[in-house]
């Protein structure tokens, strides 16, 4: 997952740089580990947010996948492990509390 989660830092700080005020250093570090290893195959998909079609820009397969997408003035970073993309929505909540609460349970497990 280390793998993906810097791929998908990588490909934010690429298409996202205004937003983001990363150190010279670490975008250096960054660089040059991608260098040592292949570089991740993205592809567009459109996902559901709030009944809205976004377009996230998706790297992974059918197990283990992340995307990324703007939205608005806020960038949105999915992971996937054994859960079908295509069945991805983001509906608006409005109270998050279930949420943290069952997460909160899977880390306890």
């Amino acid at each position: 997952m280390e793998d993906l989660e810097l791929d998908l830092f990588l490909e934010q700080r690429a298409r996202f740089q205004s937003w983001a005020d990363i150190p010279p250093v670490l975008t250096a570090d960054i660089e040059r580990e991608l260098d040592q290893r292949e570089r991740v195959s993205w592809r567009k998909r459109p996902i559901p947010v709030e009944s809205r079609l976004v377009e996230f820009h998706v790297a992974g397969g059918d197990e283990l996948w992340g995307g990324v997408a703007a939205w608005g003035n806020l960038i949105v970073k999915l992971h996937g492990y054994r859960f079908p993309i295509e069945e991805v929505e983001l509906p608006r909540i409005e109270d998050a509390t279930p949420y943290l609460e069952g997460q909160k349970r899977m880390e306890a497990r």
